[in-house]
């Protein structure tokens, strides 16, 4: 019996002592992973929505402060000191001691003064089976019914368009999305299943807007990046379209 006290009573300091080591590694890696840190902004004051930061009052608005590394993966997005916060707004309320990070802010989706971002529907057909994305430049096709007796007609009505964002559409209640794409309309024509948004100038949007309002289709064509040339093209008609 006491030869079984003894084997119990070593076996339960083997125990301990394994679990000891264990723990010591956890303890010690927690250590390494909490004394790593990274530079953020915190918010030294109470920044109200909308907000217009420039780089001459970042240091007004922001404190750097040291963040243990173990918490960067829960911060996505982190906005980092050396990162240039020009013109940028604040979407949301931050208060005070709140670390920056980028789904705080906007910038105007990154439009110039006197552009206007648009959104127009496309199906699948004129947006190019979804290969449109954002930072694309695209150039938008018009197809115009005709006259009675007479030929529609095709324009390129805007050049080297750029592309801000794309979205689909989300189902109608009860449709599977799989059922959606490409699904037609009473008229025949495909249901929109994609809204694209442009950069234009007011009076392109305007224009944009009647074409999409009572033209028969609006197309977009994409350009291979880098590409900013603007051509000449002539409008076509049926005689134009079957010219040799």
């Amino acid at each position: 019996m006491r030869r079984t006290a003894w084997i119990l009573t070593g076996a339960a300091v083997i125990v301990g002592t394994i679990t000891f080591l264990i723990g010591l590694g956890i303890v010690n890696q927690a250590s390494q992973i909490t004394g790593e840190t990274v530079t953020v902004l915190v918010a030294q004051v109470d920044i109200p929505q909308f907000t217009v930061i420039r780089r001459e009052n970042v240091d007004s608005y922001f404190r750097k402060s040291e963040l243990p590394a173990y918490y960067f993966n829960r911060l996505q997005g982190l906005v980092r000191p050396q990162d240039d916060l020009e013109g940028w707004v604040t979407m949301v309320p931050i208060p005070k001691d709140s670390v920056l990070v980028w789904g705080m802010l906007d910038k105007n989706l990154g439009l110039e003064p006197g552009r206007r971002a648009v959104a127009i529907s496309v199906n699948s057909e004129t947006g190019l089976a979804g290969l449109i994305r954002p930072g694309n430049h695209v150039d938008v096709l018009v197809s115009m019914e005709g006259e009675p007796g007479g030929s529609g007609q095709t324009v390129v009505m805007l050049q080297n368009v750029r592309v801000l964002a794309t979205s689909n559409l989300l189902p109608r209640e009860g449709e599977a999305i799989a059922g959606m794409i490409g699904r037609l309309l009473p008229s025949g024509q495909l249901a929109p299943d994609m809204v694209v948004v442009l950069d234009l100038s007011l009076e392109e949007a305007a224009r944009l807007t009647y074409m999409r309002n009572f033209a028969k289709e609006i197309r977009f064509v994409l350009r291979r990046f880098g590409d900013e040339e603007k051509q000449s093209v002539p409008l076509i008609d049926r005689d134009r379209a079957i010219r040799p």
